[in-house]
């Protein structure tokens, strides 16, 4: 479940037949997810461990419906999802997969909430299981004594 780079599928193809060139990319302009999510801080440190000033976005998207349709309208833009997600995007024909490994794995789950001037009692309700699972699962993943 790595990330793999997303474009227009002209610039894909462009991108594909080069050695991964991470300044290169990080100078592109982007579609990325808003900056206190996890997917982000990981490409940010990506590039920052790379030596490089992180990209900045043209627009922050997390819906790959928007990122669809912004990478298929521009031919500059670039993005980061997870690999199956990206084959899925890629099997319609106007995007293609940049195979560059960044070498890390996406978070295995988001949970993205829309601020509402009255919370929904079952979203409240699925976020509080949702972490407690996760704060479950983290314990279980610590080595016993």
């Amino acid at each position: 479940r790595g990330p793999r780079v997303i474009a227009h599928s002209r610039l894909a193809r462009r991108l594909a037949r080069r050695a991964p060139d991470w300044a290169q990319l990080a100078g592109m302009d982007w579609v990325l997810p808003a900056v206190n999510t996890p997917t982000r801080q990981l490409i940010v440190e990506h590039f920052i461990r790379a030596g490089l000033r992180p990209p900045s976005p043209v627009l922050e998207a997390y819906s790959t419906d928007v990122i669809e349709g912004m990478l298929s309208a521009n031919p500059a833009l670039v993005s980061v999802v997870p690999e199956d997600i990206a084959r899925e995007l890629c099997q319609r024909g106007k995007l293609g997969m940049v195979p560059w490994d960044f070498g890390w794995e996406l978070p295995p789950i988001n949970l993205i909430r829309r601020r509402r001037e009255q919370a929904l009692a079952a979203e409240e309700r699925f976020s509080d299981i949702l972490l407690e699972l996760c704060a479950d699962l983290g314990q279980d993943a610590r080595p016993r004594a």
